[in-house]
């Protein structure tokens, strides 16, 4: 039993899995900067388009509730 345990202490080491570990987490960081600046540039690109769709919404409901001649936003 204790010979089994040897070699899965040095199988594990032989991996060097907290050395991998620790090079690894700039990448990381740096994956998720990516995807975040993706995700700004989508937002950014989608308001425009999102921003004069919802305000034609809003004018709409606006004349419905207050008629022709309500002070809506053109």
């Amino acid at each position: 039993m204790n010979e089994y345990v040897n070699r899965m202490v040095a199988w594990f080491q032989s991996w060097d899995l907290a050395g991998r570990l620790e090079r690894d987490r700039g990448a990381t960081a740096v994956e998720y900067a990516l995807i975040i600046g993706l995700i700004a540039v989508i937002i950014a690109l989608t308001i425009p388009f999102l921003g004069t769709a919802i305000s034609g919404r809003f004018t709409a409901a606006c004349r419905a509730i207050g008629g022709p001649n309500a002070a809506c936003a053109p």
